[in-house]
């Protein structure tokens, strides 16, 4: 057979439910005749002229020279111009397509431009009878769309007339595979009884079809509830087909008896509405036999009773057994408690929501707690189903733009494990099987928009990954099907026009169009973030957003393609979206108690929207006068309530426009013009009002802090925990893909774990007499002649997920004598106060991170120098890295260079993953410093600002720590620049308090928190 072959990935897609495009595609030649008429020639001979043709190529032109570099592709290319430039050698011998359109392989749906075929050099066959079987077959349900068989007889030189198999492009977009096969004309009853097809050469080879942008309407999704998932014991599951479909005839108007006659699991009707999951539980329900290929929204609610706990994960499967023994899915789900200082001591609730497509069959569901000490509680288990409507826009709809940048091309994998059985079983091409991924996943895209919010859709592609040469032992092995690296991005584009949301793809390298379209609009979405509120730092910016600046579109990055959201996050980018650009914030009537909460109100008068869910008494009739809308933000992490006041007495409907909405609720006060709304903790809400018979509009409004006293009181004890916390982020937790960072294993030859300068033969060497922890340390010796090349490098270390790496580690330099500067002026031996000054030699030393990053070195370092007078710094952060990421670098090294003449001992190495920059800590202890004066003044925003920081939620979840560790002045650490830590030059002094260093005469107090209260009245009061 002449094909692609499929990857390995994707030939065992039912034992692996993830897979990486990383595998090799290749575009393989394999020759198939009788071995005595194929002794004296070699595939690779047989085939050295064969190419798929155009109008623009030449059957001939097959040289490594014609190729067109995917580097030279254009990142832009329109729908309804498919690339119409030379390709390569398509590796088709010796089949040769034609076609009129010379952007095939890549046309439009219902396209009437003939394709055709010819057979090539296959001199060996001349003159004999042979039939050419063309199949083409849908690769979305395996349909065979369309089926030729053709007798022909080929020239002396092996070639044939060209023969037309299609006189028109599939009428339905989407990816097809050519299956064309040539074998002797035989007898037909004969070779089907012998089932010997006598099979001479084969192609399989894809064909992409998009459709016209004008063809298809642009559809919403609105989500209807199918119903609870109740949790079931899978020892009482009872298989639905308990009857043998055969038996099918025993049973009258059954046509298949898993249809009719379907046992439901069991079902513990005292159950307790709520599950809770100690570590190391699971929960399975059963989702049913949903629509397969379909969206679903599973919908799992959560309560959590602290707020100090630490970030809890749930880890989620699917599968289509309640035994999960093959698991089609796999996600983990971060998540914590929601901050609400109104309502600290009751418990919380937090609605997390999952897309999913159907897999064939039944499927279920289980969830599991990884943690090895903290429960989970689950409130309930929610499945919906997608409701299609033709899409109703708002007028104010698109004046807001929402890009979504996605970092990883795992996208493509991502929305395609419930097809990876089924290409897995149709045996298709390499090619065939990337095009269809990329298809469905582009396709799918639509989906994710409309469930995530987002309009457009910046997605990482890596033809290189995808598209790899084999690694074949054989020599003359076929190359990859280099020719679609020029089609990927063109086939994004094509498909993703029909649909509702703009697709850019983005090769690894290049810059986003997106950023450069709106500087300064960046946000940012960490998946798996620290304190597991994945979309907490997004909301408040686009909180901010709307408020500070009336952007036209901001872009969002994600590491990958987030299929599971915070319900209230997913919220938060609809209402951005609705926003109107020309709402402007209006003043309180208060000046400073509510200037955490904001009220829009936009200038146009609005028209209706379908996300309005109107009752029975608010028919719109020509003659009622226009509603105002209003947008209310609450940036403040507890919950407030805003008191409107209107113009009229006579108001006909206040509600809000997302029925739905769980962030706010509208009451009435007992004041006709006035009504009360209570907002929860930063988020957006959006509300219509409408007169009776007048138009209305906004008078005042105030908010308040829902608690009062008691909430300012746990505000302030929030306030007090972060501050006298601050310090603790000096030193972060440990990532422990370092070895031997102590350097206290022993091995027989070199130092476990590093590479080091090997002459002279002492110039890198452990130290057994001279530790700070442990019983070894490093000894790095330099004289003048080497100073400078004297280095330590560790072995390879994986990239972290958080994107960031910072170094600590302490060290000591050999006590040098410094002369005193003979330029100095004399003075009197008697006075002490102006003896001579005699500046301490000082050691520099090198550390960085070096690694690859998309093919090029790339190298991350700080220079420093160390007091040379014999006593160890004590364990500092000397560098910290940021924007390292593995989608582009798979491993870094650690180095450590000593530039000076003279000796130094390291010790104590640690990396860090989890970590605050400089700048992220200045900004904290800023944040933190006004907090407290904002509570001595009465002004509540300094202190929201400062406990919405994602560095304050993670020192508040870490109660277990107490005390102040050194702050960054006792640490050397400052602000980076390009993702680099430059320090002032020296290493501080030693910090008293800490073991094995050397105390000053006068010890200052250097913590965060002492150094605020250095700052305000003694004692503190709020």
């Amino acid at each position: 057979m002449i094909g692609h072959g499929c990857p390995p990935a994707f030939r065992n897609a039912h034992r692996s439910a993830a897979f990486a495009f990383a595998a090799s595609v290749t575009l393989a030649v394999v020759w198939t005749a009788l071995a005595t008429e194929c002794i004296a020639q070699t595939p690779t001979e047989a085939f050295k002229e064969t190419s798929i043709e155009t109008s623009t190529v030449g059957a001939t032109d097959s040289s490594p020279a014609s190729s067109t570099s995917a580097a030279n592709t254009p990142s832009d290319v329109s729908a309804n111009d498919p690339p119409n430039r030379p390709r390569p050698d398509l590796a088709t011998g010796p089949f040769a397509f034609h076609s009129t359109n010379p952007a095939w392989p890549l046309v439009d749906a219902d396209d009437e431009h003939q394709l055709s075929v010819k057979i090539r050099s296959l001199p060996q066959y001349a003159d004999r009878e042979l039939t050419l079987h063309y199949k083409l077959i849908r690769v979305e349900d395996g349909a065979v769309v369309g089926r030729e068989q053709t007798d022909l007889r080929l020239s002396p030189s092996g070639d044939s007339e060209a023969i037309a198999i299609a006189a028109s492009s599939p009428d339905r977009p989407g990816v097809y595979e050519i299956r064309c096969r040539l074998s002797e004309k035989s007898d037909r009853i004969w070779s089907r009884l012998t089932r010997s097809p006598n099979q001479l050469a084969s192609v399989q080879t894809p064909w992409m079809v998009f459709q016209d942008p004008t063809d298809q309407d642009v559809e919403s999704i609105t989500w209807r509830r199918i119903g609870p998932i109740e949790p079931m014991d899978p020892s009482d599951w009872q298989r639905p087909a308990w009857m043998p479909n055969g038996a099918t005839k025993l049973v009258p108007n059954v046509k298949r008896v898993s249809e009719s006659l379907t046992l439901s699991p069991r079902r513990n009707a005292s159950r307790d509405p709520s599950h809770e999951l100690a570590p190391g539980q699971s929960m399975v329900g059963f989702l049913g036999e949903r629509q397969p290929h379909q969206p679903y929204q599973l919908s799992i609610t959560l309560t959590e009773s602290t707020l100090d706990a630490a970030p809890k994960t749930a880890r989620i499967e699917f599968a289509s057994t309640p035994e999960f023994h093959s698991v089609t899915r796999t996600l983990t789900l971060p998540f914590g408690r929601p901050m609400d200082v109104s309502s600290d001591g009751l418990p919380a609730v937090v609605t997390h929501q999952l897309l999913h497509f159907a897999h064939d069959g039944h499927e279920f569901v289980r969830i599991t707690n990884p943690s090895g000490d903290q429960p989970i509680s689950i409130e309930s288990l929610v499945l919906d189903e997608p409701v299609f409507d033709e899409s109703v826009l708002d007028e104010h709809t698109t004046s807001r733009h929402v890009t979504l940048r996605v970092d990883s091309p795992d996208w493509m994998t991502d929305l395609n494990t419930d097809y990876m059985a089924q290409v897995a079983q149709g045996d298709y091409a390499e090619s065939t099987a990337l095009m269809f991924y990329l298809w469905k996943a582009t396709s799918r895209l639509s989906t994710h928009a409309a469930w995530c919010g987002y309009d457009e859709v910046s997605v990482a592609i890596d033809p290189r990954a995808w598209i790899a040469t084999p690694t074949s032992a054989q020599a003359n092995a076929a190359p990859g099907p280099l020719w679609l690296g020029d089609y990927i991005e063109a086939a994004i584009t094509a498909w993703s026009a029909s649909g509702s949301v703009r697709v850019t793809p983005r090769r690894p390298g290049r810059p986003n169009l997106d950023e450069a379209a709106h500087p300064g609009r960046l946000l940012h979405l960490e998946t798996g973030a620290i304190d597991g509120q994945a979309s907490m730092k997004t909301s408040l910016r686009f909180l901010d957003s709307c408020v500070q600046s009336p952007a036209q579109g901001v872009s969002i990055p994600a590491r990958e393609l987030p299929l599971a959201l915070e319900r209230s996050f997913r919220e938060t980018i609809h209402h951005y979206r609705q926003t109107p650009l020309d709402a402007t914030p209006v003043s309180s009537s208060a000046d400073l108690d509510s200037d955490y909460v904001h009220v829009l109100v936009p200038q146009t008068s609005p028209a209706p929207t379908p996300d309005q869910a109107p009752t029975s008494d608010q028919a719109t009739t020509a003659d009622q006068p226009s509603p105002i809308r209003l947008t209310v933000i609450n940036t403040a992490p507890w919950t407030s309530q805003v008191k409107l006041q209107f113009s009229t007495q006579q108001i006909a409907d206040c509600s809000l426009l997302r029925a739905d909405d769980t962030n706010a609720i509208v009451q009435p006060t007992g004041v006709a013009d006035t009504r009360l709304l209570t907002v929860a903790p930063t988020s957006i809400v959006r509300l219509q009002v409408r007169g009776e018979t007048d138009p209305i509009r906004l008078v005042a409004w105030q908010g308040n802090m829902v608690g009062g006293a008691e909430t300012l009181k746990r505000l302030k004890a929030h306030v007090g925990e972060v501050v006298g916390k601050i310090g603790t982020l000096a030193l972060p937790d440990d990532y422990i893909e370092l070895t031997n960072g102590g350097f206290e294993i022993e091995g027989q030859v070199g130092i476990v774990g590093w590479m080091h300068t090997q002459f002279p033969a002492d110039a890198v060497t452990l130290d057994s007499s001279e530790s700070i922890e442990g019983s070894h340390s490093i000894r790095m010796t330099a004289d003048t002649a080497s100073a400078g090349r004297i280095w330590l490098v560790s072995e390879p270390i994986p990239v972290p997920r958080s994107g960031r790496l910072a170094v600590s580690f302490a060290i000591r330099a050999n006590k040098k004598t410094a002369e005193a500067d003979p330029n100095a002026s004399p003075i009197l031996k008697t006075s002490a106060a102006t003896a001579p000054h005699k500046e301490i030699p000082r050691h520099r030393v090198r550390v960085s991170l070096e690694g690859n990053r998309l093919g090029k070195p790339v190298r991350i370092s700080t220079e420093f120098q160390v007091p040379c007078d014999g006593h160890w710094q004590p364990r500092h952060v000397v560098l910290e890295a940021e924007q390292i990421h593995r989608e582009e670098m798979e491993s870094v090294r650690l180095t450590i260079d000593s530039l000076s003449p003279g000796r130094i001992w390291i010790d104590d190495v640690h990396l860090h993953d989890r970590f605050p920059t400089g700048a992220e800590r200045t900004a904290l202890q800023d944040k933190a410093f006004l907090a407290i004066q904002g509570l001595q003044r009465g002004n509540l925003k300094p202190a929201a600002g400062l406990l919405n920081n994602g560095w304050s939620r993670y020192l508040m979840a870490r109660s277990h720590q107490r005390g102040t560790p050194p702050s960054d002045s006792a640490t050397g650490n400052s602000s980076p620049a390009a993702g680099v830590v430059h320090h002032s030059g020296t290493v501080p002094p030693p910090t008293a308090g800490h073991a094995d260093t050397m105390a000053e005469p006068h010890p200052k107090r250097e913590s965060v928190a002492d150094r605020l209260r250095d700052w305000l009245p003694k004692p503190i009061r709020f």
